[in-house]
């Protein structure tokens, strides 16, 4: 059910499998779909992920879903839209009494580990339609064992010792939706991003103070260190000159 006084959400709709539920929100943005509507699947099969990477979910390995919201916004306003949904990820998290998570910019949701290597435990994909739709899924590992992992790096609730009632998927989506609501209330309502909310994001950000390589496209990247995150959720890399690049997007590799 949806609750009243957590709009915008007017519609949960669940699905047995679909290839993206990305690609099913934007085509039906396109075919006129209103704002509000969730597109939850029990499996993914073709998911996207940055840079075009395949993203696949198997059946109760995790809580898979998309959000369409529309807004009259210009793309380059929308920047801290992944921010913020990667910061209601982990909001959800603390709520369920699950590993502390932190925040690799953009769209990654980590368990930090600094003996063994960083592990990821949900993403997101912010994708805009030329009729201002925005969609926003989200992938968070749930149920995930370790012989599902498509690859090392990846965890999930299950695999970081979270009990049954803390991975139950009606919990995590109600608590998703709640700080979605909260967090993304600014693009609803065309009024500026709260900058007390973007400083929680930069608390909890693993990016930031950190050396990068930022490959832009695929032959394009950037080195330096990552020394912030500006008002309009871009990363701002200083290189070993002094010069400083900022940086709206990419696909980040934390070099140690």
């Amino acid at each position: 059910m949806i609750d009243a006084a957590r709009q915008p959400w007017r519609e949960v709709r669940r699905i047995a499998r679909t290839g993206s539920t990305n690609a099913d929100l934007l085509a039906l943005a396109e075919q006129g779909e209103a704002s509000g509507l969730v597109l939850v699947a029990l499996e993914q099969s073709d998911g996207r992920g940055r840079l075009g990477r395949s993203w696949q979910s198997p059946p109760g390995a995790g809580l898979t879903f998309s959000v369409l919201l529309r807004s009259r916004r210009p793309v380059a306003d929308l920047g801290p839209v992944p921010l913020l949904t990667g910061l209601a990820i982990v909001r959800t998290v603390d709520e369920i009494g699950g590993p502390l998570t932190f925040l690799k910019w953009p769209n990654d949701v980590m368990i930090a580990d600094a003996t063994n290597g960083d592990r990821k435990l949900a993403g997101v994909l912010a994708q805009h339609s030329p009729t201002d739709a925005l969609v926003v899924g989200i992938g968070l590992n749930t149920g995930m064992t370790a012989d599902q992992r498509p690859i090392p790096a990846a965890t999930s609730l299950l695999l970081e010792g979270v009990k049954a009632k803390g991975r139950d998927h009606d919990v995590l989506l109600a608590g998703l939706l709640g700080h979605l609501a909260d967090l993304l209330a600014p693009l609803i309502a065309d009024e500026p991003w709260p900058a007390d909310v973007l400083e929680e994001y930069r608390a909890r950000c693993l990016t930031i103070g950190v050396n990068v390589r930022v490959q832009r496209t695929a032959s394009d990247h950037l080195e330096g260190m990552a020394v912030g995150i500006d008002a309009s959720g871009a990363l701002l890399v200083q290189a070993e000159d002094g010069v400083m690049t900022t940086v709206t997007a990419g696909d980040v590799l934390h070099v140690r």
